[in-house]
């Protein structure tokens, strides 16, 4: 995602240690999809500080020609050239299942990725192209009797594997341990988890090749299950962290706060959600209450209740007035199956 803070609050919900990490599909938000999409198109505009460096006070709208003419309120002329821009379109099967997403940057620069599936039902493959057409990535993923993920291994364009992820779990189908295998440079980490009752993950351990202890993090969830804290012990077996996170009734997180024992430095993500469950505000501050980011977002929606247009906005003063600037635009157009 190309928000930080909406990527915080990405990774805090991920429930399992074993996710398809950096995943093709996570920037169309599929969980929050009411009804059965066919396709989804993304137009994406993010302003960054250089477009936004000359607004000078003017108050005019946006108009970039694939968004239909889109009105930023308060905020100052924006050229379309001054704008880094993207789509990204994501293509269902007839059993509804992601197969391929097309990203185009820009108006030239285009990546393709293709998602395949086994007769099960599983992704067994995920390949990348780049602009040229070239295949530049290849995943692919086995499992075991139970349905399991037990290996996941990456390969660059010529076949070169570049990581090798393998899997073991318990008898009741808990992660027990997880080996990573990295070429670019050798490196091999072991990392051994701790499960509670339903695959509840209490801590996690990672060790070197040579069996060295690493680092080690210790869970703690609330009594419906969920993370509200996680502390990161060193090699030396100290204190070197923790992860302080609030939640509403919903179970939303609401505040996350990171403490770094090193100098005592202390970042905060504070949000709030919206009664569809969608963020809202979300406001990062550093050492000693320095304010890092503050962003507003607003959505439209189309009648199945998907949002079709969110706005994220940060406030600033242009010509001793406040206004909303915008720093990112999404676009969202859903195609619906019949059967949706």
């Amino acid at each position: 995602m190309r928000n930080c803070l909406i990527g915080w609050l990405w990774l805090l919900l991920l429930s399992s240690p074993v996710c398809f990490a950096d995943d093709v599909l996570d920037e169309f938000e599929l969980d929050s999809i009411t009804g059965q999409p066919a396709q989804i198109t993304i137009e994406r505009v993010i302003c960054d500080e250089r477009s936004r460096a000359w607004l000078q006070g003017k108050l005019v709208q946006v108009t970039v020609p694939s968004l239909g003419g889109v009105t930023f309120p308060g905020a100052a002329p924006l050229q379309t050239q001054g704008l880094l821009y993207e789509t990204l379109t994501l293509t269902f099967d007839g059993a509804g299942r992601a197969v391929e997403v097309t990203r185009i940057r820009g108006v030239s620069s285009t990546e393709r990725t293709e998602i395949q599936y086994n007769e099960k039902g599983q992704r067994n493959a995920l390949l990348r192209y780049g602009d040229d057409g070239a295949l530049n990535r290849n995943e692919t993923y086995a499992y075991n009797k139970d349905g399991q993920k037990s290996e996941w291994t990456i390969y660059d364009g010529e076949g070169v594997w570049i990581e090798k992820h393998h899997y073991l779990y318990d008898e009741e189908g808990r992660l027990l341990q997880e080996q990573r295998a990295f070429s670019r440079p050798p490196r091999d980490v072991t990392i051994k988890y701790r499960n509670e009752g339903e695959g509840r993950l209490v801590w996690m351990e990672h060790f070197d090749a040579a069996g060295e202890f690493l680092v080690k993090h210790v869970r703690i969830h609330d009594d419906q299950g969920l993370v509200v804290g996680e502390t990161y012990f060193d090699k030396s077996g100290d204190d070197s962290g923790s992860l302080l996170i609030e939640r509403n009734a919903d179970g939303r997180v609401i505040d996350r706060r990171i403490i770094t024992k090193r100098g005592g430095q202390e970042y905060r993500g504070e949000f709030k959600v919206n009664q569809r469950g969608l963020l809202i505000e979300a406001k990062e501050t550093g050492l000693k209450g320095r304010l890092i980011k503050h962003e507003w977002m607003d959505y439209f929606f189309d009648e199945q209740g998907n949002w079709t247009s969110r706005g994220f906005y940060a406030r600033q003063n242009v010509s001793d007035r406040r206004v909303y600037v915008p720093t990112n635009l999404d676009r969202r157009a859903i195609v619906y199956s019949p059967a949706g």
